[in-house]
C-alpha cells in the first residue's frame, strides 16, 4: 500500500468517527505529476506552486498564524466561524488563535488564508533521462496549482505545458514537460584576397551563427594564426558581433568574448593579416561556445597562399661574341619552393642596346613560359608579358642576339608578377669585339718609310738655309 493510499484510507476512517462524534471532516491530499519529454542533461529542477483552499475544522478549533502577521489573529477573515476569532498564545514560535463559539451555529470554521498558506512551493529536482515526474508531497484538493522550470537543465531548455489547474479529486498526471538541446553556435572562416604577395595584407572573416530557436550569449572563440601570418597594423577590426574583438597588431591570435545572438541570428568578425613567411598558411579557429549550449567545434580550415616573388637568372652561352657571330641569351624564370600556387602575369623587359646587342636576325626565339614574347630581329628589346610559372617550377626564354659595337655589354633585367610582386634583378655580360690596331706590310710599310723620310729630308735642308742666312748677316 503506498503512501498515497494509505492517507485516503486514514482519512475515511476519520471522516466515519467525525460522523458520529461530530468531528470536522478533513480533506484528502492529491499528487501533481507529469510526463517529461528530451530530457538527456542533469540539472533540471520543477517548481509546485500550490494555494491550499480554507477548510473548516469545527467551533472552538484553534490555527496558527507566523509571528509576524500584521494584525495577528484578529487581521484574517474567517470564514466559518461563528464566532470572535482570539489570540491565545503562543506555540511553537507561532501565534496560537481559537475560533470562539456561538449555540446552535453550524459546526466548523474555515482556516484563513494567510502569507504563510498562499503560494507553497515545493521543488523536485529531475535527474537526466527522466521520462515521468511525480511531486512527493501530495496537495490538498481544492488547490490552486502552477507547475513551472526553477532551473533549466545543462544545455537544454525545457517549457511546462498543462502545467496550471485546481485540484478537483483526483491526482494531476497531465503536466507535460518538453525539453530541447541548446546547440553550441557556429563559426565559418574566409580569407579575401586568398593569395596575397610576401608581405601583403588579406582580410579574414569569421561569420558565427546561432542555429536554435532561442537566444545565445556569452558566444566566444579564439584563434591562433599560423606561423606565416601576423595580424596586420593597422588591425582592420570590425564586423557585425557584438562582445568584444581581441586582435593585437603583429600578434598570432584573434578572439571574440561576450557575444550574444538572437534566435537563429548571425554575425561577421572581421579583421585584416599581413603575410610574412611564403607558403600555404592553413588556419581554423578553436572551438566556439556559448553559455546556454556549451563547447561547440572549430571552424573549417581557411588557406592563405602567401606569395613569394619569381627569381630570374639570365647567362649567355659563350664569353665572347664576333661581329660575324651571334650568342644566345637566355633567361631562367624559377616560381620559389616555399610557394603553392603558380605565379601568374610574370613579365619583364630586357634592353639589349645599352649593352651593346640587338636581337639577330633569325632571332631563335624559344619559350616555355607561356604568355607573349616579343624578340623582333633587329629590335634591342626582349620582353615578356603574361607568363605564368607552376608550383615549384620554372621556364626558360632564349634567343639569339648580336654584337653592334665594342667593348664589353652588361646586361641587367629585373621580373615581376601579379600575385607575388617584384623579384630579383639579374645581371651578366659578355665580351664584344674589340677595336683592331693596323699592321702595316711590304709596299705599304715602304711607303710610309719612303714619304716619312721624305718629309724629314725636306725640314732637315730648310733648317740648314735658315742658319746659313743668319750666320751671313751677322
Amino acid at each position: 500500500m503506498n503512501a498515497h493510499v494509505a492517507t485516503v484510507a486514514v482519512r475515511l476512517i476519520l471522516s466515519a468517527c467525525a460522523a458520529l462524534l461530530s468531528l470536522p471532516v478533513l480533506a484528502v491530499d492529491y499528487s501533481v505529476g507529469g510526463t517529461i519529454t528530451g530530457l538527456t542533461q542533469p540539472g533540471l529542477v520543477l517548481r509546485l506552486t500550490y494555494d491550499p483552499p480554507a477548510a473548516c475544522i469545527g467551533n472552538g478549533g484553534t490555527y496558527q498564524l507566523p509571528l509576524d502577521t500584521p494584525g495577528g489573529c484578529t487581521s484574517v477573515a474567517v470564514g466559518c466561524c461563528p464566532g470572535l476569532v482570539t489570540f491565545s498564545g503562543t506555540v511553537n514560535g507561532m501565534l496560537q488563535c481559537t475560533c470562539g463559539t456561538v449555540i446552535g451555529a453550524v459546526p466548523g470554521w474555515a482556516r484563513p488564508k494567510n502569507a504563510s498558506a498562499l503560494d507553497a512551493t515545493e521543488d523536485l529536482p529531475v535527474a537526466a533521462n527522466a521520462t515521468s515526474f511525480t511531486f512527493p508531497v501530495p496537495i490538498p484538493n481544492g488547490s490552486t496549482y502552477t507547475v513551472s522550470v526553477f532551473a533549466q537543465p545543462l544545455h537544454q531548455i525545457c517549457t511546462v505545458a498543462n502545467g496550471s489547474g485546481t485540484i478537483n479529486g483526483a491526482d494531476v498526471t497531465n503536466v507535460a514537460v518538453t525539453c530541447i538541446t541548446i546547440v553550441p553556435p557556429t563559426v565559418t572562416k574566409s580569407f579575401s584576397p586568398p593569395e596575397v604577395s610576401l608581405g601583403g595584407t588579406a582580410t579574414v572573416t569569421f561569420a558565427v551563427s546561432n542555429p536554435n530557436a532561442s537566444a545565445a550569449s556569452g558566444i566566444g572563440f579564439t584563434d591562433l594564426l599560423p606561423a606565416g601570418l601576423v595580424v596586420a597594423t593597422p588591425n582592420g577590426a570590425g564586423g557585425t558581433c557584438n562582445g568584444t574583438t581581441t586582435a593585437t597588431a603583429g600578434s598570432n591570435s584573434i578572439s571574440l568574448s561576450g557575444a550574444s545572438l538572437a534566435a537563429s541570428g548571425g554575425c561577421t568578425v572581421l579583421v585584416n593579416v599581413t603575410g610574412i613567411t611564403a607558403g600555404g598558411w592553413n588556419n581554423t579557429t578553436g572551438p566556439v561556445a556559448s553559455t546556454e549550449g556549451g563547447s561547440g567545434a572549430p571552424s573549417n580550415t581557411a588557406t592563405l597562399a602567401v606569395v613569394a616573388p619569381p627569381v630570374i637568372a639570365k647567362s649567355f652561352d659563350r664569353g665572347q661574341v664576333a661581329f660575324n657571330e651571334s650568342a644566345v641569351l637566355s633567361f631562367t624564370l624559377t616560381n620559389p619552393a616555399a610557394n603553392t600556387v603558380a605565379l601568374t602575369n610574370v613579365g619583364f623587359t630586357d634592353n639589349l642596346l645599352p649593352s651593346g646587342l640587338q636581337v639577330a636576325s633569325p632571332s631563335g626565339l624559344t619559350s616555355s613560359c607561356g604568355g607573349a614574347v616579343t624578340a623582333v630581329s633587329g629590335g634591342d628589346s626582349i620582353s615578356l608579358v603574361g607568363g605564368t610559372i607552376p608550383a615549384a617550377g620554372s621556364c626558360t626564354i632564349s634567343v639569339n642576339v648580336v654584337p653592334v659595337t665594342y667593348g664589353v655589354g652588361v646586361n641587367t633585367v629585373t621580373v615581376t608578377s601579379g600575385n607575388g610582386g617584384t623579384g630579383n634583378t639579374s645581371s651578366t655580360s659578355i665580351a664584344l669585339p674589340q677595336r683592331a690596331i693596323p699592321v702595316m706590310q711590304g709596299w705599304t710599310l715602304l711607303l710610309l718609310v719612303l714619304v716619312v723620310g721624305s718629309f724629314a729630308a725636306v725640314g732637315l735642308y730648310r733648317r740648314r738655309q735658315l742658319l746659313s742666312r743668319r750666320s751671313a748677316e751677322s
